[in-house]
């Protein structure tokens, strides 16, 4: 479901503003989410594996890819032996940190740098940079309110439960946020929708 709303309606929704033809985003949004699945849960461990290796923490285990042979379809971990309960909050919170930094920061570039004429590496950045920082932060948090143990239980226990709620509700207000904007910012461009023909493929 999250899936659904959070990456593959955005792009939908772009392509269809761009003006692109039905195969065409078909064939964008099948590849940017091909793209975005395999890269998804590495990118996440290595940003919980960065932090424990710069801490200098004992990382026991490391796994960045689901074992798609044993039919897992998602999830990865990164088994760390902690020497504090700090250095588990920091370890915890990075990927979250860096989402809501990489929404920012992907926003601005989408919005300044990246023309729209360009419909696939738009497309392709708007995913990777925008709402799937969006996605984590959502996923992990709806997980952990729903009872699920995740890494808001681990800020809960190293710290306290508000803060863990605190976390997960700023952090998605800025991922939504960076994410409404972009979209906004595509529908209120002038000529985005007149100029469908020059985007279209012939």
């Amino acid at each position: 479901m999250q899936i659904a709303l959070l990456i593959i309606l955005p792009l939908i929704l772009y392509y269809q503003r761009a003006g692109l033809r039905p195969s065409r985003i078909m064939l964008y949004v099948t590849t940017i989410f091909g793209l975005w699945y395999v890269t998804y849960s590495p990118l996440h461990e290595l940003r919980h594996l960065l932090p424990a290796v710069v801490l200098g923490e004992r990382v026991i285990e490391v796994q960045l890819f689901p074992h798609f042979m044993q039919g897992e379809l998602s999830g990865g971990h990164v088994t760390t032996q902690y020497s504090s309960d700090w250095s588990e909050f920091v370890i915890v919170l990075f990927p979250y940190l860096t989402d809501a930094l990489l929404a920012i920061f992907g926003a601005v570039v989408l919005m300044k740098f990246v023309p729209r004429s360009q419909p696939l590496v738009f497309g392709l950045l708007l995913t990777i940079l925008v709402t799937s920082p969006l996605f984590d932060v959502v996923n992990n948090y709806l997980a952990f309110v729903a009872g699920a143990q995740n890494d808001f239980n681990a800020i809960s226990y190293t710290t306290h439960a508000a803060l863990a709620h605190a976390i997960g509700i700023l952090a998605t207000a800025v991922t939504l946020g960076a994410s409404s904007i972009v979209l906004w910012f595509v529908f209120r461009q002038p000529g985005s929708g007149d100029q469908a023909s020059n985007l279209t493929p012939r």
